[in-house]
């Protein structure tokens, strides 16, 4: 852009190349200082650890690598194409026009539209905002509409600059009245979100996870599973249903029968029918995943069955893996004895259940003693009187229940073991073990009931530890507007209330505390908050070393400021029930734009630390040619200082709308996205979106700020 301007306005005897490399000269510290800061700014992401490290590290490089890539372009390889390409005569217009001026002017416009509707087709083509459910003529007249009014409005802002800016130079203080406002509105906004980890992530299937009764018997839990899984499967909108109960044969699979896993995976909201035709596959009040888990809750409500948590098989196992409990949050309760711990975690699910936040049908406390064992103990004295030892009872016992292997049997490279056992029916229950007969030296043979006393005891159905002590979770989920950050929090004060009210007694040798992905939130939270303000720090110095002057910097510095408030403010209006409540060529524009609450997640930290890099360019590019300007041409007078920051401002507002449209479009597909990891692109793209609308603004706080540092300095001069 300043090759053009440059080539526009050289007089006719100046040599193209020597006009070419002084535009380049010219932009060259503002461009080079602007792709640094990015690339610094990307620092803390760089230093992400754990799972949110594997995420987003690659984002960062990739971008790091795209800027410099471009910055090699644009300094190396532009200047020399923009030497072959532009043949425009090295002179100015003004030393007259050729007849043929405006018939090439029209043929320039011509030529503008035809490639402007070219590109639209071609996004609109990949993007299809509205869906395939519309047709192609629709989808284009969106992309055409929403192009088009982004373009209008900078070219009406670009036309109006110049004069709102003179007016703003002449009235300060109101003019930093609304970039004020806007400060004040991010900071109110941040102050008001809510916190997790990571912005729930679409697998395309769910892991249902109910339990059942500790006390229920295998046909009873194998009954219940089929029923639930069929029940499921009736869902127009599911495709596939496998339940699992109990576990694998694996020692890294501890779950007891009364604990089922069920993997439900959904059609997506779009397929392609026996015509080749895309069509949606969900019914219409259908609009959103969380519609089809609320499906699948009501078809598997029975008798005996817990609710659960809403989970996806991936990030069930990632928890799971991090925390041993499969629910994003929960408590873990550590005591002396397994009935201790049982007992406190059933007080804490009952309280649990009013606490806010948190969704009542989720709550439940492992049942720790409950599963019913057949406990042999046999009689000494009983033994004694028919001669037979202890070691001879407990081999019929073994060889009745359990059996024994004899064997083994080599079928080619497989091996089988061959065991002997009772019967079924001949162990099925306690008065069936009482007939099972044990040989004594004499040749008696004598029923077992008569040795040993069979009865039913209570014990545990899995025993867990951790830190050296006995340990049990209860899990709960929260409620879909709230956050993990927050929920767990109020239950917090809600637990340490009851505490100190008396209503809730830890015993002795008991503690508790809680545990879920929000400690990963947490976690990378205290992270950032080291890891940005040192990001920040360099960026500050990467400026200073630009351009010498603090105040300079603090000004940059104030565009950034603007950015990130604007970002949170958006963020902010995601949440309101009223924005964007219309309808477009009848289509929702709430689901479009994924409008719903978004929480400060490292998602969205992501995303303000890439707008950073961004809201930086435009006061470089902006503060650069100011100072330029001031140095080539010093001001001595007020009027001197506006007229230097009006023509600073009309020669930079240009590219740094170009800047702006250029991300603003850019973003636009990645906020309507339905595809897989949609959950997670929207909330790193909105601070970016949001910080474009405040960026304008930069264009007039920044010839602002500067012409008052100059009238300021003047004024003492003088």
């Amino acid at each position: 852009e300043n090759i053009v301007a440059h080539l526009d306005n050289a007089p006719a005897n100046t040599s193209r190349a020597r006009v070419i490399a002084h535009a380049t000269a010219e932009v060259a510290p503002a461009v080079v200082t602007s792709a640094l800061t990015t690339v610094v700014s990307f620092l803390p992401i760089f230093a992400l650890t754990a799972a949110e490290g594997k995420l987003f590290r690659p984002v960062a490089f990739t971008k790091s690598f795209a800027i410099i890539a471009a910055l090699l372009v644009s300094m190396v390889a532009l200047p020399a194409l923009a030497h072959l390409v532009l043949r425009r005569p090295a002179r100015g217009r003004a030393a007259g026009a050729s007849a043929a001026e405006p018939k090439r002017s029209r043929l320039a416009s011509a030529s503008l539209i035809v490639v402007v509707v070219a590109v639209a087709l071609l996004l609109t083509r990949s993007w299809l905002p509205l869906g395939p459910g519309h047709h192609f003529v629709v989808n284009f007249l969106f992309v055409a509409v929403t192009i088009g009014a982004l373009l209008l409005a900078f070219f009406a802002f670009q036309h109006v600059y110049v004069p709102v800016l003179r007016w703003s130079l002449k009235h300060k203080a109101l003019t930093l009245a609304l970039p004020v406002a806007v400060l004040v509105g991010g900071v109110a906004a941040w102050s008001s979100l809510g916190r997790e980890f990571m912005p729930p992530f679409d697998e395309g299937s769910f892991l249902y996870m109910p339990t059942t009764m500790p006390h229920a018997s295998f046909g009873q839990a194998l009954d219940m599973l089929h029923t639930m899984d069929a029940a499921i499967q009736e869902i127009p909108e599911v495709d596939r249903t496998v339940g699992k109960m109990g576990r694998a044969e694996s020692p890294l699979d501890p779950a007891p029968i009364s604990m089922f896993e069920t993997v439900v995976t959904y059609k997506p909201e779009f397929g392609i029918d026996a015509d080749g035709k895309r069509v949606r596959n969900w019914r219409d009040h259908i609009r959103s995943p969380d519609d089809i888990w609320d499906e699948i809750v009501k078809a598997a409500e029975a008798p005996g069955l817990t609710s659960a948590p809403m989970l996806m098989p991936i990030n069930t196992r990632i928890i799971m893996l991090q925390s041993g409990m499969r629910a994003p949050m929960g408590i873990k309760v550590y005591g002396p004895d397994l009935e201790t711990i049982e007992s406190f975690g059933m007080k804490l699910e009952a309280l649990l259940c009013e606490a806010p936040g948190i969704r009542p049908e989720t709550v439940f406390a492992d049942r720790v003693v409950g599963k019913p064992y057949v406990e042999i103990d046999i009689d000494r004295e009983a033994i004694g009187r028919y001669g037979l030892t202890i070691g001879r009872v407990q081999d019929v016992i073994q060889v009745a229940l359990g059996g024994r292997t004899l064997t083994r049997t080599v079928e080619g490279r497989e091996r089988y073991p061959v065991r002997v056992r009772y019967m079924r029916e001949e162990r099925d229950s306690i008065e069936a073990l009482g007939r099972v007969v044990v040989s004594a030296p004499g040749g008696e043979q004598i029923p077992l009931e008569q040795l040993v006393e069979i009865r039913y005891v209570k014990g545990p159905q899995v025993i867990k530890s951790e830190d050296t002590f006995l340990t049990s979770y209860v899990l709960f989920d929260k409620l879909p507007e709230r956050s993990e950050v927050d929920v767990v929090n109020d239950a917090r004060a809600f637990l340490s209330a009851k505490v100190e009210s008396g209503d809730l007694d830890v015993p002795a040798g008991v503690s508790y505390r809680f545990a879920g992905s929000y400690e990963n939130q947490v976690r990378s939270e205290q992270r950032l908050i080291l890891l940005i303000p040192v990001a920040l720090t360099l960026v500050f110095l990467l400026l200073y070393l630009q351009f010498r002057r603090v105040l300079t910097t603090l000004i940059i510095y104030s565009g950034v400021v603007l950015c990130v408030a604007g970002g949170f403010i958006l963020i902010w209006l995601y949440g309101q029930p009223w924005f964007l409540d219309f309808e477009f060529l009848g289509t929702d524009m709430q689901h479009l734009f994924h409008v719903g609450t978004i929480n400060l997640s490292v998602a969205v930290w992501v995303g303000v630390i890439a707008l950073l890099g961004i809201a930086t360019d435009t006061g470089v590019v902006m503060a650069t040619y100011l100072a330029q300007r001031f140095r080539a041409d010093p001001a001595h007078t007020v009027e001197e200082v506006h007229d230097r920051a009006v023509e600073a401002g009309q020669r930079r507002v240009r590219p740094c709308l170009m800047t702006t449209a250029t991300t603003a479009l850019a973003l636009l597909p990645v906020i309507t996205s339905q595809g897989r990891g949609a959950d997670v692109m929207v909330p790193m793209a909105l601070p970016s979106v949001g910080g474009m609308g405040a960026i304008l603004l930069t264009l007039f706080v920044v010839p602002v700020l500067y012409a008052w540092v100059q009238e300021r300095g003047l004024r003492q001069s003088q």
